[in-house]
């Protein structure tokens, strides 16, 4: 096995959620490193030992905990703002932790099912508060037009924090849909297929009624009543055959579960056999003409 197949290997068994969580957790931090003053940066830039340490540390607070963003969005979403605060109280570029807040926003209204009405509530106020900012904004003195221009994008980050919030709100609405949807189809299923059952069965045990009444009249007037009792044999097996095909499909099981498999199909019944005739009852099979594929309904 190659190098490339081992790394590989692992992703692919992967879920998609897990390995989109994976690359945004990667491209928060591959977008935070350049904010970070190394040491082999020219003079001015770089920093001291501490402050690579410390300006590491926050990034990586930023962005490896969104590896389990759908767990605990609550806690990523803090320490995402905490970053962002720290790095507004040293003057640093806000632009990768604002990013990693506004990802958070969007996680903590599609996967924190506890708080999702606060994270509606905190989405449209903070576009309320991003049309308060655009609405108040006042040219500065001297510079009409530029400082109208800059107080309206002062908005702008109020603005998206909001619909970060909202949509992600949203996502999970239509998450929830889709599965009541799915939801109510599987019942309605799981009901046609009951009814189907409560059909099939009172038809052959009335069946059986009425042959088992017949069969007790011939005994009465002396008769053979072997064909009845035929008869009577031959509808049980149907109503059984009906009745294990019917509860089949309610039965939802895993598949890969030993202790509960499903009932083995004609290319299974050399096995079948076998463990009847390890139980001590005589089992013989014969076959005449060729085999043939058949549906999994057969």
């Amino acid at each position: 096995m190659t190098l490339y197949s081992r790394v590989m290997r692992p992703w692919k068994d992967l879920a998609t959620p897990r390995r989109v969580d994976l690359l945004i957790a990667a491209g928060l931090l591959v977008w935070g490193l350049p904010d970070v003053p190394w040491w082999w940066e020219y003079p001015g830039h770089a920093g001291s030992t501490p402050d690579v340490l410390g300006s590491l540390a926050l990034t990586l607070a930023m962005s490896v905990p969104f590896c389990w963003r759908r767990v605990a969005p609550v806690p990523v979403l803090g320490l995402a703002a905490g970053v962002l605060a720290v790095r507004y109280g040293l003057h640093r570029d806000l632009t990768s932790a604002f990013a990693a807040v506004l990802v958070g926003a969007y996680g903590l209204g599609a996967y924190a099912s506890p708080v999702r009405r606060c994270a509606r509530w905190l989405g449209w106020l903070s576009l309320a508060a991003a049309v308060v900012v655009v609405v108040t904004s006042n040219g500065a003195a001297g510079k009409p037009y530029g400082g109208v221009l800059e107080g309206r994008l002062a908005g702008a980050p109020l603005a998206l924090l909001g619909a970060a919030f909202v949509l992600g709100d949203a996502a999970d609405a239509r998450r929830r849909e889709a599965a009541a949807l799915v939801e109510a189809a599987h019942q309605a299923e799981r009901t046609r297929i009951a009814r189907e059952l409560h059909d099939v069965v009172a038809h052959q045990l009335s069946a059986i009624a009425v042959q088992a009444g017949a069969a007790r009249i011939a005994v009465g007037s002396g008769q053979a009543p072997a064909g009845v009792l035929a008869t009577v044999e031959r509808l049980a097996r149907e109503a059984l055959t009906e009745l294990n095909h019917l509860l089949g499909a309610l039965r939802r099981e895993q598949a890969g579960d030993p202790a509960r498999r499903p009932s083995p199909t004609l290319g299974e019944l050399g096995p079948l056999l076998d463990a009847a005739r390890a139980a001590g009852v005589p089992a013989d099979l014969t076959i005449e003409g060729g085999p043939r594929a058949l549906s999994p309904g057969v």
